[in-house]
């Protein structure tokens, strides 16, 4: 008896996501037809640019034939949290801002464009190895967050700029 109930309940919530006009954002419909394609990416920013390239491509796929261009610029700022305390250690974070916009390939013209914000703490001592490390690891830590955040605005968004 429990188990025909379980199904019931189950029916009964699928009904209501049906029912409230829920439906998947990457369905067969043009707006998938972006995704799956896939998008020519460009990343300015030399090494920082680089990272949160591979960051996008392992989110995004490599394009075989893509419809759209995605364009992103970061800009990093670095900021002091707290000043050595006990043991010499000091508190820095790193805020990261990417600024992007979808166009059709080779069109000067955005289709799309929009901000995406990221941040990363670190901790730094008296070594300057160790430091430089645990910086490197906050800026992938924060470009990494960028990209995910980047993905779901695309996501969010597609319906507005796919057509």
């Amino acid at each position: 008896m429990s188990l025909s109930r379980n199904w019931r309940v189950v029916f009964a919530l699928t009904s209501c996501l049906a029912a409230c006009g829920f439906e998947p954002a990457l369905r067969d419909n043009p707006t998938s037809a972006a995704f799956n394609e896939g998008f020519a990416i460009e990343v300015a920013g030399g090494r920082t640019g680089f990272i949160l390239e591979e960051f996008l491509l392992q989110r995004l796929g490599t394009p075989g034939y893509p419809n759209y261009q995605l364009r992103v610029r970061v800009d990093i700022t670095e900021r002091t949290e707290s000043v050595a305390g006990a043991g010499g250690i000091d508190r820095s974070a790193l805020d990261g801002v990417a600024h992007y916009d979808i166009g059709l390939p080779g069109a000067v013209s955005a289709v799309s464009s929009g901000t995406i914000r990221g941040s990363a703490s670190y901790s730094s001592g008296s070594g300057e190895m160790a430091s430089g490390a645990a910086r490197g690891d906050a800026e992938k830590r924060m470009l990494a967050q960028i990209a995910d955040r980047l993905v779901a605005q695309l996501i969010l968004t597609s319906s507005e700029w796919t057509g």
